[in-house]
């Protein structure tokens, strides 16, 4: 079965197509975040955090090649945005209300584990 957020069987197809048009959907209805809470200002501080490491200094030599350090850059980068990522489901899963039936089914599995120890 085809649910209605799937395109071609393909999960997340509209939800991705339609991230854009809802950042600035919110971005209109709530204005923008503060920069202590906003992802990209988190992505500029970690570039420019990673690039001073990264980047050789004026006038000294090279220790790596630049292949390596743009794949290392770039690895960086891309585990910094799943930190980001992680971060902001974290706080708002934090911030979900919970259900009675999520702290049953939380509260079975504790018990499941103490019987396992």
């Amino acid at each position: 079965m085809i649910a209605w957020w799937s395109v071609a069987g393909e999960p997340w197809t509209v939800l991705l197509a339609s991230a854009p048009a809802l950042a600035i959907a919110i971005d209109r209805l709530l204005g923008e975040p503060p920069l202590r809470w906003h992802p990209v200002a988190w992505m500029g501080r970690w570039l420019a955090w990673a690039g001073e490491r990264l980047a050789p200094r004026v006038g000294e030599a090279r220790v790596l090649s630049d292949a390596r350090v743009f794949w290392f850059a770039a690895l960086s980068w891309c585990a910094a945005a799943a930190l980001s990522v992680s971060a902001c489901r974290v706080a708002t899963a934090a911030a979900r209300p919970r259900s009675a039936s999520s702290a049953r089914s939380r509260s079975m599995a504790q018990v499941r584990m103490q019987r396992r120890m």
